[in-house]
């Protein structure tokens, strides 16, 4: 068990700035498919095994621009696509759309962004339709299994994490029709698609899978109701939790503000994103690169999207966004800015720091964190990230 850390009260550690990045290489989507066909919550990109780029999204018949935006509702999406770019130029190395014959029309579905991963040995893994389905280089279906084919009336939505080593793959479904959004998850071998542990959950979320062993959030029990005035509500702090597949659930000892994101980034590391009172901080708390002390953005910067680690060195990009723009308050349809920080895990020094702009739809770092993609509404871009090294230690 690893000795306990909160992170509530540490010093956060200076952070120099980067040189303003250089793109290895820009591509133009325009000259895939129209970008006003694509559902706009449903775009994702990442780094195969190999260094190449997978660009998935929706397409819809009639363009996927949300109906209203209170309540958002989308068209229909009539196909799922996916395209292979080659990591050196952004060329296509190849394309494939799968119809879409039961997709909900309603949104959920496309929150999860891409529905498709690449594995660590090779080949992807994603939920089409109502199938799971493993694929080959090419595309081709290697070993599938349908998901709610005797349920056909339930509201499953199902996304996929796979693993950042080793065999495995986590298979989520989320029932809406139940209290509290409960979750259902099987770890499954994609070698054979059978799941090998399956657990459900209500306030337990998952974050990242290696090898055999699953991260997760355990949220803590908080009053649904507010406490009387002039009484502060007693904090408590929500605890990263752990398991070897087959096997019941570790506390580990470290316990998180809110606000949060946990990632494996090592062989025993763990990076935590969160809140120190009004800045936001990420530090290593777990492993051989664990200090305790955060890396922070000035008080009111910027706000935490998401992380990723890169699998096979000490790097990590960070995503972030901003209201404090006049634009953003004017209008929100308009979007808000955002932007991509790329770190160094041993110092926190800032190796490269993309433009702020108001059309980012995802981004992705390479396994070796030698290159950063960023997808914009018209043009996916690719930079070299500098550094003194970009492999594990």
């Amino acid at each position: 068990m690893r000795s306990p850390a909160v992170l509530l009260a540490s010093v956060p550690l200076a952070v120099s700035l980067a040189a303003a990045p250089k793109t290895a290489w820009v591509l133009n989507l325009g000259g895939l498919h129209d970008p006003r066909s694509w559902a706009e919550q449903g775009v994702g990109i990442e780094f195969d095994s190999s260094g190449d780029l997978l660009l998935s999204f929706f397409r819809c018949a009639s363009g996927c621009r949300p109906i209203t935006y209170r309540p958002a509702t989308f068209p229909p999406a009539t196909a799922f696509v996916a395209v292979l770019l080659a990591g050196s130029d952004g060329h296509v190395i190849r394309k494939n759309e799968w119809p879409l014959v039961r997709e909900i029309d309603s949104g959920p579905q496309f929150r999860h962004r891409s529905r498709l991963r690449a594995l660590v040995g090779g080949g992807f893994i994603g939920v089409i339709g109502n199938r799971i389905e493993i694929l080959d280089s090419s595309f081709k279906v290697l070993r599938e299994r349908c998901l709610d084919c005797e349920y056909q009336d339930l509201d499953h939505f199902y996304s996929v994490v796979s693993a950042r080593a080793g065999q495995l793959a986590m298979l989520d479904r989320m029932s809406w029709t139940e209290p509290g959004d409960h979750h259902h998850t099987e770890v499954v071998d994609v070698r054979t698609l059978t799941a090998v542990d399956a657990w459900d959950a209500t306030s337990v979320r998952l974050e990242s899978l290696r090898d055999d062993r699953v991260l997760a959030v355990r949220r803590a029990n908080r009053p649904s109701t507010p406490s009387p005035v002039g009484v502060p509500a007693p904090y408590q702090p929500d605890e990263i939790i752990e398991k070897r597949v087959g096997s019941p659930w570790q506390q580990t000892g470290l316990k998180l503000n809110s606000g949060y994101q946990a990632r494996f980034v090592g062989d025993d590391e763990i990076v935590w994103t969160g809140n120190r009172g009004a800045a936001q901080c990420w530090a290593v708390i777990a492993g051989a690169r664990a200090t305790g002390n955060p890396v922070c953005y000035a008080d009111g910067e910027a706000d935490f999207i998401s992380t990723r680690p890169a699998d096979n060195a000490p790097i990590i990009a960070v995503h972030l966004s901003s209201l404090h723009n006049l634009r953003a308050a004017l209008d929100f349809t308009k979007g808000t800015l955002s932007w991509v920080v790329v770190h160094d895990l041993s110092t926190g020094r800032r190796l490269l720091v993309t433009r702020k702009r108001y059309d980012e739809r995802d981004y992705a770092l390479s396994s070796d964190g030698r290159y950063l993609a960023v997808l914009t509404e018209k043009k996916l871009e690719v930079y070299a990230v500098p550094g003194p090294s970009h492999s594990k230690k």
